[in-house]
C-alpha cells in the first residue's frame, strides 16, 4: 500500500513541477515573448527566430507566438 501512495505523489510532484514551469513561462512571455521560447525549446532555432521577428515588428503576434509554443 506505501508502494501505491509513492507512486502516486511522485506523479503528482512531476505533475505540479510542469505545471508551475509553464506558469513560469507564461509570466516571461508576457513581458520578453522570445526569451519564453528560447527557454522553452532549448535551443536557438527556427521557432526562436521567427518569434524574435514576430516581437520585433509588433509585440502582440510574438506574444500570442509565443504563448501558442509553451502551451501546445
Amino acid at each position: 500500500m506505501n508502494k501505491k501512495r509513492e507512486e502516486a505523489f511522485s506523479d503528482l510532484l512531476a505533475t505540479l513541477s510542469k505545471m508551475v514551469s509553464t506558469l513560469i513561462l507564461v509570466i516571461i512571455a508576457l513581458f520578453v515573448p522570445p526569451l519564453a521560447v528560447y527557454l522553452h525549446e532549448n535551443s536557438c532555432n527556427n521557432v526562436t527566430i521567427l518569434n524574435l521577428i514576430l516581437t520585433i515588428l509588433f509585440f502582440l503576434p510574438g506574444l500570442i507566438h509565443a504563448l501558442w509554443v509553451i502551451l501546445k
